[in-house]
């Protein structure tokens, strides 16, 4: 089960949903702090899709195995940290452009995240269409206990069995 409610401005209201919600939506940013999740829900939605999650480093440095499907694309925070970031994200959005990548999901730290400036950046790579910024949310209380048991289980069954068991839910 996946934990991952995001907040979003949709038509000028802030709403909270699952980010497997914005699925449908072709250009994504997902925010939030160091250690919240994003790319535990990055590699949770690609897993979904069937995607690849590759850094923004690997698609800049040419390494990428996307072409002309879904990217997602992890760490643009580590990718544009120190001088001339803004130039990095229009490098980034034109090899976006040049891959053919018709969609993307892309992770970065709130902090980082420059609001109005980045979107202008990546609105090239977006074919000038709508970006939709999503918020990571903190577990609540019994989503923690969720993750808690089921890693307690996981656990139990490693030690009763001897072997190994897949987590195949996308979380720790």
């Amino acid at each position: 089960m996946p934990i991952d409610r995001v907040s979003v401005s949709l038509h000028g209201e802030t709403v909270v949903l699952p980010l497997s919600q914005l699925r449908d939506r072709p250009f994504i940013v997902l925010l939030g702090q160091p250690g919240i999740g994003k790319t535990t829900a990055l590699k949770y939605e690609a897993a979904q899709e069937g995607g690849l999650v590759e850094t923004c480093r690997e698609v800049m440095a040419g390494t990428s195995k996307i072409v002309g499907q879904t990217a997602y694309l992890d760490a643009l925070d580590e990718f544009q940290s120190g001088e001339d970031g803004r130039n990095k994200l229009l490098q980034l959005a034109k090899s976006i452009t040049e891959a053919s990548i018709s969609r993307w999901r892309l992770t970065c730290r709130a902090e980082d995240w420059r609001d109005v400036a980045d979107l202008k950046a990546m609105r090239s790579a977006a074919a000038d269409h709508l970006i939709t910024v999503a918020n990571l949310l903190p577990l609540d209380t019994d989503e923690a206990i969720e993750i808690l048991v089921g890693a307690l289980a996981r656990t139990i069954r490693q030690r009763s069995f001897g072997r190994q068991t897949p987590r195949g839910d996308g979380f720790p």
